[in-house]
């Protein structure tokens, strides 16, 4: 990834204190580099190199997870919840 793939108002997973958290970058920092939101704790980060950032991440409407784009299926659900529910069972399998 480089820094001008990274675009504001998206999440991404990202390298916050030896975790990687889902991060969703809100503006450009004064002093370089951006700010973002920890989605799952709700406090205020700042990614001050692209190194931080692993990947894009979306959020499955049917089980609410944060996944990879690489599961994106072409109707914005996860692939991982359409196979399954393919299958015949009921509910989003836990990911």
């Amino acid at each position: 990834m480089k820094k001008n793939e990274i675009k504001i108002g998206t999440v991404y997973a990202a390298k916050v204190s030896d975790r990687v958290q889902p991060v969703r970058i809100v503006g450009e920092s004064p002093y370089g580099g951006w700010d973002g939101v920890n989605v799952k704790t709700g406090r205020t980060v700042r990614i001050r190199g692209v190194q931080r950032l692993r990947f894009e991440l979306f959020r499955c409407p049917a089980c609410r997870k944060w996944l990879n784009t690489c599961v994106r299926g072409p109707d914005g659900g996860c692939l991982l919840c359409d196979r399954a529910l393919a299958e015949g069972q009921t509910t989003a399998p836990a990911v």
